[in-house]
């Protein structure tokens, strides 16, 4: 027996001692390992053998009756009852888990939220601490004994404002006549107008289309250079100019031909799908680019609109998308 084999094993065993010293059985230190190294190859993410999953606590209720473990489905199989033993093929399960089990289904078969892989911790709400962050940043300072920094004056305020903005600096005459406001709401009043300007546009697409790997050519040995490619660099740009609402702004690159009265405008949004890698070279046989191509367009969506990252590597399913 392997060294990992091994220690899997005594670890099984240590939970379960610990279960018959009379401690509750804990879901994730003590059932979700049986069910990742015994059970999802199955009855996991990859398959669904009788449309089951033991790695998602809606869809394992199938088969476990909470306070009743005699009367579950999967404490039956385990112990092959019904003549059909679970799992399938290799060893058994040890009566020392069996036991876990059982005793986890009778305790009531608690499975908090956060430990099903179907409710990811990266799906959990965002929360804030209460007041804002200049709070923390002064308890900070006064901790280290440092005065905060002097407050900025005017001209060096609307230069930061610009290049944040814009990404360009403020032309003099845009200086001088902020100096000479001395409305209230001045301030205001330049960030209002740094936003209507087009360079904020031209400035804040350039992050989104580097997410998206806009360019202008073909990339590989040829580099051919794509004519209309443009265009969608220009509705991007468009978009954060008009403010179109995010919800907006991805729908229509996910599927702006398929919503509804669907304009060429919309249609040129899903551009950003064609943001492959395409290899035009004479004699290519074009089997390794077209995978490296529609594994980019199947994964994109999944990495930048919901900060997925690939998961195809990884065999577990507790933490597959972090």
């Amino acid at each position: 027996m392997g060294f990992r084999a091994g220690f899997v094993l005594l670890a099984f065993a240590a939970a379960s001692r610990r279960a018959d010293a009379g401690a509750s059985v804990d879901f994730a230190r003590d059932v979700q390992p049986i069910f990742e190294q015994r059970c999802v190859v199955c009855h996991g993410s990859k398959q669904q053998l009788s449309g089951l999953r033991l790695d998602d606590r809606d869809s394992a209720g199938r088969v476990i009756k909470a306070g009743h473990a005699a009367e579950s489905r999967l404490i039956e199989m385990v112990k092959g009852a019904s003549g059909k033993l679970m799992p399938p093929v290799g060893a058994r399960l040890s009566d020392e888990q069996i036991a876990t089990l059982t005793r986890w289904i009778d305790d009531g078969a608690t499975w908090p939220a956060t430990a099903s892989a179907a409710r990811h911790w990266a799906w959990e709400p965002v929360t804030h601490p209460d007041g804002d962050i200049d709070r923390f940043v002064r308890a900070r300072l006064e901790k280290e004994h440092i005065a905060p920094s002097a407050e900025a004056d005017r001209a060096t305020l609307l230069r930061r404002a610009s290049l944040d903005i814009t990404g360009l600096p403020p032309t003099p005459q845009e200086t001088a006549e902020f100096l000479a406001d001395t409305r209230p709401d001045a301030w205001a009043r330049q960030v209002d107008r740094l936003l209507a300007s087009p360079h904020y546009g031209e400035k804040w697409a350039r992050y989104w289309l580097d997410l998206a790997h806009y360019a202008d050519s073909d990339g590989f040995e040829k580099d051919l250079v794509r004519p209309w490619a443009w265009r969608y660099r220009d509705w991007v740009i468009d978009a954060l100019n008009r403010d179109l609402p995010y919800d907006r702004f991805v729908s229509l690159q996910i599927a702006g031909d398929e919503v509804p009265g669907a304009t060429a405008e919309d249609r040129i949004a899903t551009g950003f799908y064609r943001q492959t890698l395409t290899n035009r070279e004479a004699g290519w046989t074009g089997a390794r680019p077209a995978s490296i191509s529609w594994w980019t367009v199947w994964a994109r969506p999944a990495r930048r609109f919901w900060g997925l990252r690939c998961a195809a590597r990884n065999a577990t399913t507790i933490n597959s998308i972090p």
